[in-house]
């Protein structure tokens, strides 16, 4: 690992500026109310290509996205899709539609931190290696910041740690993942996005963490230790709906299965079963609140905790994301049950 500290006369002396060599992809689904402080964000920065992707909203937000581009017509470009796809495949057709070296995520629920992408960028843009660099978020309720005033937003610290990992290093990081780097804000090289593929399609829920680790395989990954955007907690945002379906262990148990799969680093196995035993445990828990609901579900929960057990004691190699084997239980399921 290589730590360096990031000062604030330092980035000014390392080269490009992403006026033209970033776009910035905001995912849209629903998000209506959201969507405008987002946007707004976006436009206050320097980057002059801005892809808003709609997955299938519904009318109002899909009406917002056009009028949002119809008012901005030389920065902002629509991307629209009339079925819901599901992000990771959303963010990845989006993703082809990049001509910049470099692409940034925005959530069309959150807000991108005034000077933060000017602030990062030249670290990304002047290492080839480095294939990804994220901040972290700062959390904020669904009824704040519903506007944007740049001057009442936190301003980007003069001194930050930044982190650069590859190999068995970036594993440990991404398999702890602590501190949390947020999804927005965070900055891909395109190559290297399009050389691992993307974000991975069958995951409902993690596909912004899980891709890391492939990352990894041949590329650097960065941290610094800097807010990115403020993270909006609200009902539909899909870590809570991830919460509150018992979904989040099937989002664990994915990325740790994958970092069992693909790490070749002995090393780093120790750590991946007690993650995968700490999974077992979050599998445990959703089948008791699924039982105190009488849900079918409880029982497939008990399943895949047997499962990552089975994989923390012997490493097992997956064929199937539990995400997939979540969907086929469903399919298979008797109508009405």
């Amino acid at each position: 690992m290589k730590e360096l500290f990031l000062r604030g006369a330092y980035t000014a002396k390392l080269g490009p500026t992403p006026v033209d060599q970033l776009t910035i992809i905001v995912p849209v689904f629903q998000c209506a109310a959201y969507l405008p402080v987002a946007v707004a964000s976006a436009l206050h920065s320097s980057v002059r290509r801005i892809l808003l992707a709609d997955d299938g909203s519904d009318l109002e937000a899909r009406g917002v996205a056009e009028d949002l581009a119809a008012a901005h017509p030389h920065r902002i470009r629509l991307l629209s899709s009339r079925v819901n796809r599901g992000t990771a495949a959303n963010l990845n057709d989006a993703a082809k539609e990049v001509e910049t070296p470099f692409f940034a995520k925005l959530d069309a629920d959150d807000v991108l931190i005034p000077g933060y992408l000017e602030r990062v960028f030249p670290l990304i843009a002047a290492r080839p290696t480095l294939a990804v660099l994220a901040g972290h978020d700062l959390r904020i309720e669904a009824d704040e910041a519903l506007e944007f005033h740049p001057q009442s937003l936190p301003a980007i610290p003069r001194d930050a740690a930044l982190r650069i990992m590859a190999n068995a290093e970036a594993f440990r990081f991404i398999i702890t993942w602590n501190p949390n780097p947020t999804s927005s804000g965070v900055i891909y090289r395109t190559e290297a996005f399009r050389d691992v593929g993307g974000f991975e399609r069958n995951l409902s829920w993690g596909e912004d963490w899980e891709i890391w680790l492939r990352f990894a395989r041949g590329w650097e990954v960065g941290y610094v230790d800097m807010p990115s955007a403020l993270y909006r907690i609200h009902q539909q945002s899909a870590t809570a709906l991830a919460a509150r379906q018992s979904r989040l262990c099937y989002g664990y148990d994915a990325v740790f299965r994958r970092a069992a799969e693909t790490c070749p680093y002995t090393d780093v196995h120790p750590l991946i079963r007690r993650r995968m035993l700490w999974v077992a445990k979050l599998y445990v828990a959703a089948a008791a609140r699924q039982l105190r609901k009488a849900r079918r579900g409880s029982l497939e929960c008990c399943v895949q905790a047997l499962r990552s057990l089975l994989c923390a004691a012997g490493m097992l190699p997956r064929s199937r994301l539990p995400e997939e084997d979540r969907r086929d239980h469903a399919r298979a399921a008797p109508l009405g049950t």
